[in-house]
């Protein structure tokens, strides 16, 4: 078991490869030059045996096959622009009007719509380390990529041999005057590998003491407005707290339970 960056073709037509970073403790994490998806992050619990803790699919065309019903972007590097933008066709960024396009109802852009960074095919820069496995992906978004100005972005994955998994993102505006980026990380986590059906039981906590709230009349938009976190299902901030406590009593026809922008807490 030695730390290690190896490659291979994860889609039938050669265009889309895969890297495995691994480590001592023969802790696997792979990760496609699609999207820059973590696709696998296989482990080894207590008692020895081997766990994949990521949702995801076994082969780039399943992952297409699933796109055909609905997009969960399993694993997916998410960008320019995180989270839902409406009107998509007001948008303004000095006073040039951008190219939106509309991906869910009542003009709503979500992650980039047909513009993302998960459907973009990045580039790979392996690092030798001696002490974890490590590797960098690049993708330059093109001007009017939905939003003006040529934009970088580079993300670095780094994992050590305590299983540590480290996700770093640089972007830079190459041409252009003035541009917005603010990617993220799409994975869906199950500690128990799946033997556990749902995360309720985990323990969470956020280092957030705000949130955005969102409209009423159109679901997940955020509204611009701060609210504080405390006193409202959405404290994961004073203390750890289990997840499941409070998901059954969320209003479903008005409120998506813990699905919010939370505000990072500096101090």
């Amino acid at each position: 078991m030695t730390i290690a960056v190896t490659k291979h073709v994860f889609s039938q037509d050669s265009k889309v490869d895969e890297y495995v970073l691994s480590n001592t403790a023969n802790t696997k994490v792979y990760l496609t030059t699609w999207g820059v998806r973590l696709t696998r992050f296989v482990v080894n619990d207590s008692k020895g045996k081997s766990r994949d803790i990521v949702a995801g699919f076994e082969s780039y065309e399943k992952w297409q096959e699933s796109l055909d019903i609905d997009n969960p972007y399993f694993g997916a590097t998410i960008g320019r622009v995180a989270g839902r933008i409406q009107p998509c066709d007001e948008v303004e960024i000095n006073g040039r009007h951008c190219l939106l396009t509309e991906n869910q109802p009542n003009k709503v852009s979500l992650h980039g719509s047909k513009h993302g960074f998960d459907k973009k095919i990045f580039q790979a820069h392996l690092h030798k380390q001696s002490d974890m496995s490590s590797i960098t992906f690049t993708y330059v978004s093109a001007d009017g990529e939905g939003f003006p100005g040529e934009v970088e972005l580079k993300i670095t994955y780094s994992l050590d041999n305590d299983n540590g998994l480290q996700l770093k993102y640089t972007g830079r505006l190459v041409s252009g005057t003035e541009s917005v980026l603010n990617p993220t990380n799409h994975t869906y986590w199950n500690l128990t590998g799946f033997e556990e059906p749902t995360i309720h039981n985990y323990m969470c906590q956020l280092l957030a003491t705000q949130y955005m709230a969102t409209r009423t009349d159109i679901p997940m938009v955020p509204n611009g407005e701060l609210r504080s976190v405390y006193g409202t299902k959405l404290d994961f901030c004073s203390e750890p707290r289990r997840i499941g406590d409070h998901l059954e009593t969320f209003d479903k026809n008005k409120e998506r339970g813990y699905d919010h922008v939370y505000i990072h807490n500096d101090q």
